[in-house]
């Protein structure tokens, strides 16, 4: 069976990659639930929720990328940290606004709380509103 590292790292990449719920869904309990306290996604309380948003939002920003920097594991309270940058360019269509051609970089954490070997619930601690600032959209 593989870690919960392996999992959250796994479930990590399919996401922010924008894969999809599909891709995602894998790695999570059936009704795994998400939380963030910025305005981007106040309406999103499940994982699915989230895994459809990331795969349709990141069209205005075709190079997004992100780059891993750490990983905590809490075995006792089964709990993984990931602590990643995000970078991209906003040059392509869909929503807010028109193409800004501003370029956006920011640090996030997700913290995963594990039933098992799958993702229950998912804590994202981001500054949404800096990053829509930084790419003209506010």
């Amino acid at each position: 069976m593989p870690n919960i590292e392996t999992i959250a790292t796994s479930f990590h990449q399919a996401c922010t990659s924008g894969a999809g719920w599909e891709a995602c869904r894998a790695y999570c309990t059936p009704d795994a639930t998400f939380e963030h306290e910025g305005e981007m996604f106040a309406d999103i309380h499940t994982l699915e929720a989230y895994a459809t948003f990331l795969q349709n939002v990141l069209a205005p920003v075709p190079d997004f990328r992100h780059e891993v920097l750490s990983v905590g594991v809490d075995q006792g309270l089964q709990r993984v940290l990931v602590h990643y940058l995000i970078r991209g360019t906003h040059t392509g269509e869909g929503l807010p606004v028109p193409p800004t051609g501003k370029s956006m970089e920011s640090h996030c954490v997700f913290i995963l709380h594990f039933e098992g070997d799958r993702i229950r619930h998912a804590t994202k601690v981001w500054n949404d509103y800096e990053v829509r600032k930084q790419l003209g959209w506010v």
